[in-house]
């Protein structure tokens, strides 16, 4: 009973599903961005030629720039989605992010890994912030907290999907690349690379929702489900 009523709102649910698979990408370089820094960079911690000391202190600034520039962007991302429409902006943060992970895959220094990351960081703000408003949009009208609160699943989802799918396969492709001199860092652009083919999923299985078409009348029928 309570996943039928979703069945009544497909547009709604190609949002969520698509809210997954970014995220799941974004999951993926929050959950493995220590573990990343330290074994490709193995001391050389500077960022603009200022030294960080520790691969735990490079991957904070590279988290905390993902994180700043992302709420930066929330707020003009939102306003241009009135103007543009809410898929368009997913489409195309979607497209920075998969832009993002493939630049990751040539960075020589942590400075181009910050460079690289911002790309992903405008990412994170559009769709944090659009596909919510998005998905607002397309809930039925008096369903809404029962809508949202289930689009939830997509968030908690993908933080369980990246290291439960990624986490083995990294591992073996590491342990496979690995040199006389250092750990292997394969598994890393096995995570760039799905990373970039789960932001473009993102914004494919968005052609499947018409923004126009409103959602169908509220009823009580199942309210205290």
């Amino acid at each position: 009973g309570y996943l039928s009523e979703f069945a009544r709102y497909p547009d709604f649910l190609w949002v969520v599903f698509s809210r997954f698979l970014i995220f799941t990408s974004l999951a993926g370089i929050q959950r493995f961005a220590a573990y990343f820094i330290d074994d490709s960079f193995r001391g050389r911690y500077s960022i603009f030629g200022v030294g960080l000391g520790s691969a735990q202190t490079a991957t904070s600034v590279v988290l905390a720039t993902l994180i700043l520039v992302g709420i930066a962007t929330t707020y003009p991302a939102v306003r241009l989605s009135d103007r543009i429409g809410r898929r368009a902006v997913i489409v195309v943060a979607a497209c920075c992010g998969a832009v993002s992970f493939v630049l990751m895959f040539f960075a020589a220094s942590l400075t181009q890994v910050v460079l690289f990351a911002i790309p992903a960081a405008l990412c994170f703000g559009g769709v944090a912030s659009v596909d919510w408003a998005f998905m607002a949009d397309l809930a039925p009208a008096g369903r809404a907290g029962k809508f949202l609160g289930f689009s939830n699943l997509a968030t908690a989802g993908s933080q369980a999907a990246a290291p439960t799918i990624l986490g083995p396969v990294i591992d073996v492709v590491n342990r496979h690349t690995a040199t006389a001199t250092g750990p292997g860092t394969g598994g890393y652009k096995v995570l760039f690379a799905t990373g970039a083919v789960f932001f473009l999923l993102g914004a494919a299985v968005l052609r499947r929702v018409n923004p126009r078409r409103a959602p169908g009348p509220a009823t009580d029928e199942g309210a205290d489900i």
